[in-house]
Parts: structure tokens; sequence; C-alpha cells
């Protein structure tokens, strides 16, 4: 298992062989700024890392903004473009239930925890 963090610590990842776990830091404030950073960051990372089969942790954020949802569209697209896959896990009730009311739960396998099945795909 590799840890590799990022200067700026808004993610860090873990290799597993063809998966990587992207863990997002985003605790506190997310404004434009910070989703800004975090999108040129993490597009920059899937253009040398594309192709892979990625595993978004969300356990650090208690809540997503819009612009955030769309910049997270731009990644898969991004992700599926180089062959890769997303799945999405540790999300907190209250963002299950805004992936369920927006059908984002259709476009994006979640994983609800350890044992369950991913859901949505």
């Amino acid at each position: 298992m590799e840890v590799r963090p990022v200067p700026t610590q808004l993610f860090t990842t873990e290799a597993h062989g063809e998966t990587t776990q992207i863990r997002l830091h985003l605790a506190g404030t997310r404004g434009p700024e910070m989703i800004s950073q975090l999108d040129r960051e993490l597009t920059h990372w899937l253009s040398q890392n594309g192709g892979r089969h990625l595993v978004l942790d969300f356990s650090d954020l208690p809540s997503l903004t819009s612009d955030f949802l769309a910049k997270l569209i731009g990644w898969q697209r991004q992700i599926q473009a180089a062959g890769g896959s997303v799945r999405l896990t540790g999300l907190n009730p209250t963002l299950l239930e805004l992936f369920e009311i927006t059908r984002l739960s259709r476009k994006f396998q979640i994983i609800t925890d350890a044992t369950s099945r991913p859901t949505g795909g």
C-alpha cells in the first residue's frame, strides 16, 4: 500500500493494484477558490494517472456544493474517457440523500460501507 500526500493536502492517494483510493480533505470552508484549487490538482493528478479505477472517499466532507458536484461529474468523465471507473465511499446520510434527490446515485457507483454492495452505476 502506497500513500502519497499532495502538497496542499486537499487529497491523499492510496494505491491498491489497479485501484486508487483518493481521500478528499476539505474540512471547513469549501468556497469557490478551494474547489477550483482541488479541481486543478485532481485534474492534474488524473492526467498523469489516467485509466485507473478510483474510489473517492468523502469521509471528511460533511456537505457538498453544486459547484463541487459539477466538478465531480467532470472528473468522472475524464476518468471514464481514460478507461477508468469511479466509485464513491464515505458518504454521510445527508450526502447519500443528496445523491438520491439529484439522481446522481444512478450515475455513480456508491459504496455505503465496507460490507455492503455498491449501489448505482
